[in-house]
């Protein structure tokens, strides 16, 4: 009885483990390779382009106090819509679903069409969701966006969101924050799979590794009892 108790602790507790491994954000590489040639007059707009796990992607910055510069690299966590809202940088803001959700969607407005204005335009609205303020002058460019994400908002739903990746930097003590990118990724792009490994096959690997000695450990214990069986007849 006390070894089946043994087993079922062993098993509970790397159930734990796998759940937890499973539940965490993924951590990726990133290196910024640079930026478009538009800019405001004092900072450059989207798009940008990093490097995720070696993968050049396609990327739309929304945390306008940060900063990054040409080949910076730097360990992020690539976070889906959910665990953005849960585990994000800007996870205690009210409304914090709704604001990645707005980021997302007005990041998806940059078309092979927009003129620099708009990429101005775009990329300001977006600076604004999370540092409220940081551009008070409200153009009309400005504004057609906004309307247009206010038409759009009744209608989202969180699966509308699943090929969006929100990827915020790990604070390293001592360094200043690079900022936070949303990308975008498709059923094709890089495989089908998200930039980076994903953590789910060593957390399944784990669980079997447990599972094998589990059963190593009961045929080993029982093995014992029967040579102590066989002493004592």
């Amino acid at each position: 009885m006390r070894t089946y108790k043994y087993f079922v602790y062993i098993l509970a507790t790397l159930f734990m483990a796998v759940t937890t491994l499973s539940a965490a954000p993924l951590i990726v590489n990133v290196t910024f390779v640079g930026a478009g040639p538009v800019n405001d007059g004092a900072d450059y707009v989207l798009p940008y382009i990093l490097s995720i796990g070696g993968v050049d992607m396609d990327a739309v910055c929304y945390d306008y106090l940060g900063r990054v510069q040409d080949n910076q690299t730097w360990q992020a966590n690539e976070l889906t819509l959910n665990e953005a809202e849960s585990q994000g940088q800007y996870a205690g803001d009210p409304g914090a679903l709704t604001d990645y959700e707005d980021v997302a969607w007005l990041s998806s407005q940059l078309t092979p069409a927009s003129t620099p204005q708009n990429q101005i335009d775009l990329q300001h609205d977006i600076w604004n969701i999370f540092d409220t303020g940081a551009f008070t002058n409200v153009t009309q460019g400005m504004q057609s966006f906004l309307d247009d994400l206010a038409a759009a908002q009744p209608g989202f739903t969180v699966s509308e969101f699943n090929n969006y990746l929100f990827v915020e930097p790990i604070p390293v003590l001592g360094t200043d924050l690079p900022q936070a990118f949303v990308i975008e990724t498709s059923g094709t792009s890089n495989n089908g799979q998200n930039p980076g490994s994903t953590p789910e096959p060593a957390a399944w690997a784990l669980m079997s590794a447990g599972l094998a000695l589990i059963v190593i450990s009961k045929a080993m214990a029982e093995a014992r009892r029967k040579k102590v069986c066989l002493v004592k007849q």
